[in-house]
């Protein structure tokens, strides 16, 4: 390959010097050039080249000279090569509608450029629009050389291939899909179960105010630094308190409670209420003796 290289420079050089630099046969030459060292190496000098070859043959033949189709898909073929796939799809559309001008819909140079058209929309997963235009290719090549043909069977296994494609690629982004709905799922059940815990849980604010409502006394304790330690709830002897709201003081439905006593006291008078009971205990008791020692006399 390196030799063909140096055989087209030469002959580059050779019929700018005796046929002009706009010539024809100059065009062609730098497009020989350019598949040659695209054929060494994929580089951007094989892409000036046949930039060069395109504007030679614009600049003698016009914008619609046949001679423009193969120049387009050559230059499609060096961009790909270099990962331009856009650009050179672009290549692509301009030398299929050329071609379509020129020799019409069913023409085997068109089939050629709805074939090529169909490999470069494959690389960039434009799969509908790839196998509409390679079943057009199908179909120009059974028409014109029949389905036992290499190019009809060829075309054939492209278009099962692209079907294959379209089909693996789709699986993989539905999957691709359901993996980042997981994530989001167990994120929205994991706040709605916080949103509910946070529903139902009661601040120590409210236990306080709660307590304030049913009578209940809060001390807090003071350690040795002087500082407060923990909040401790203490519930007056006779009351009742629940986790569930409980109704207002002064309702129909829970009187307004007492302030509540202090342990020393109560325990005072349970002592007192305990000697009375006593006292009753032994007055009936002596009582009774009295009255049975009377009968007996």
């Amino acid at each position: 390959m390196h030799e063909a290289v140096d055989h087209f420079e030469r002959t580059v050089v050779i019929l700018e010097r005796t046929e002009g630099v706009d010539h024809y046969d100059v065009a062609h030459a730098y497009a020989n050039l350019a598949i040659a060292v695209q054929g060494v190496e994929p580089s951007k000098t094989a892409l000036n080249y046949m930039r060069r070859a395109l504007y030679l043959s614009e600049l003698r033949g016009g914008a619609s000279s046949p001679e423009l189709i193969p120049m387009y898909t050559n230059l499609a073929s060096i961009l790909q090569d270099l990962a331009h796939f856009s650009l050179a799809t672009s290549y692509v559309r301009k030398a299929l509608a050329l071609s379509e001008s020129i020799f019409g819909p069913s023409h085997p140079e068109t089939g050629a450029c709805l074939h090529t058209l169909a490999l470069n929309l494959t690389v960039l997963g434009e799969f509908r629009e790839a196998l509409a235009a390679e079943t057009r290719h199908y179909e120009i090549c059974k028409t014109i050389y029949g389905e036992t043909h290499q190019q009809t069977v060829e075309s054939n296994l492209m278009l099962k291939t692209i079907t294959t494609s379209a089909v693996t690629v789709a699986k993989a982004q539905l999957g691709a899909k359901k993996q980042q709905r997981l994530p989001t799922a167990r994120a929205k059940t994991l706040a709605e179960q916080s949103a509910a815990s946070k529903a139902g849980s009661v601040s120590f604010a409210e236990i306080l105010k709660r307590a304030e409502t049913l009578g209940v006394s809060t001390t807090t304790n003071v350690n040795a630094t002087g500082k407060a330690s923990r909040n401790r709830v203490t519930i007056a002897q006779g009351s009742s308190w629940r986790s569930k709201a409980a109704p207002t003081v002064g309702s129909s439905a829970v009187p307004a409670a007492a302030a509540p006593m202090p342990a020393q006291k109560i325990m005072q008078q349970q002592q007192q209420h305990q000697r009375q009971q006593q006292q009753q205990l032994g007055t009936r008791g002596s009582g009774k003796k009295s009255k049975k020692a009377g009968n007996n006399k």
